[in-house]
């Protein structure tokens, strides 16, 4: 008896953690940020199709739906405090090293990028101008703006940076499908390249 008890149970633990690495997560994300304006976004996330469904607006309680029925909705507010004590605890690699190791491997890097931008089916657009208070800084954004416009075709991104002033006006609408199962087989298939492994050394000694 006890033993066929396990055995429904692992089948049935065997099923969900099965269909969660095969049936896509959809992801949708419309937002805005603006230094006069503030910041303005609307989440979704779906899975099985519209199954469970997550809605988070700005201003708004974040709300979980099943089969189209509301069935739970928190403020992100009080989760605020515990994920910055998290962070807080964090050891941080220091932005001039990261930048560094980017330009080190600037091809591995754009690489992984393009082929997970290809695994996650990305679509959509980010738009605007960003300027920061030191202008290295935003030397170092335009880097990393340059890996990302190789990403996907269907994935515009047009940022200009600005060199002579604090500003930041962003738009974007981003659409993403993520299968967990594939992406994890991408996942691996970058890990056993020798660069990859090369390449996060050297990420573990920025």
């Amino acid at each position: 008896m006890l033993i066929s008890l396990l055995t429904w149970i692992g089948i049935v633990v065997g099923s969900i953690l099965l269909l969660l690495l095969i049936v896509p997560f959809r992801v949708r994300l419309k937002g805005l940020v603006d230094d006069r304006e503030g910041l303005n976004y609307e989440l979704e996330m779906d899975w099985a199709f519209g199954l469970i469904t997550v809605i988070a607006v700005h201003g708004r309680p974040v709300t979980i739906f099943v089969s189209g029925i509301r069935i739970w909705g928190f403020s992100i507010k009080s989760l605020k405090k515990e994920k910055e004590e998290k962070k807080a605890r964090k050891k941080r690699v220091s932005a001039t090293g990261m930048f560094q190791w980017i330009k080190q491997h600037f091809q591995r890097v754009a690489t992984i990028i393009q082929k997970f931008a290809r695994a996650l089916f990305l679509k959509g657009y980010i738009v605007g101008r960003i300027g920061l208070p030191d202008p290295a800084d935003t030397a170092r954004l335009g880097l990393l703006f340059q890996l990302l416009r190789v990403s996907k075709d269907r994935f515009r991104l047009s940022i200009n940076c600005v060199y002579d002033d604090e500003t930041i006006n962003l738009n974007a609408m981003v659409q993403a499908t993520l299968i967990i199962g594939y992406l994890g087989l991408v996942a691996l298939g970058l890990l056993l390249e020798k660069e990859t492994r090369v390449m996060i050394r050297g990420l573990a000694r920025a």
